[in-house]
């Protein structure tokens, strides 16, 4: 918030109000993108795609056929 205010303390509201949507869509993007790269960072680090085995099943899986 302390950003904001310096950022758009001295405009109008109309101004302050588009700046500051502005400012979220910017945000909401990069934590998206933040998010997204350490997925990929963490699966590319992981030595196999699955943490541990699945266990093994009797039954073929009914999709399969």
């Amino acid at each position: 918030m302390a950003l904001r205010n310096r950022m758009t303390g001295r405009l109008p509201y109309q101004n302050d109000a588009a700046a500051t949507i502005q400012m979220v869509k910017n945000t909401r993007m990069c934590r998206a993108y933040v998010i997204d790269r350490l997925f990929q960072l963490r699966v590319a680090a992981m030595k196999d795609l699955k943490e541990t085995p699945a266990a093994e099943r009797d039954e073929p899986e009914p999709w399969l056929d």
